[in-house]
């Protein structure tokens, strides 16, 4: 059975990565698409930027 991760175990983890690896990383990360093409959660952003016209 796979070990579940938590947030502190991937930031140190992220920690231990050479200034390198950490931009490969986060080119990886920009570059992943959805299986529509669009980038990966450009969804959630949208559905969370619903309704906000009113406000302000």
């Amino acid at each position: 059975m796979a070990k579940t991760i938590t947030a502190d175990d991937l930031l140190s983890l992220i920690a231990s990565l050479t200034p390198r690896e950490r931009m490969r990383l986060l080119r990886m990360i920009v570059l992943t698409k959805d299986a529509d093409g669009s980038p990966a959660g450009t969804e959630s952003l949208a559905w969370e930027a619903e309704g906000r016209e009113d406000v302000g």
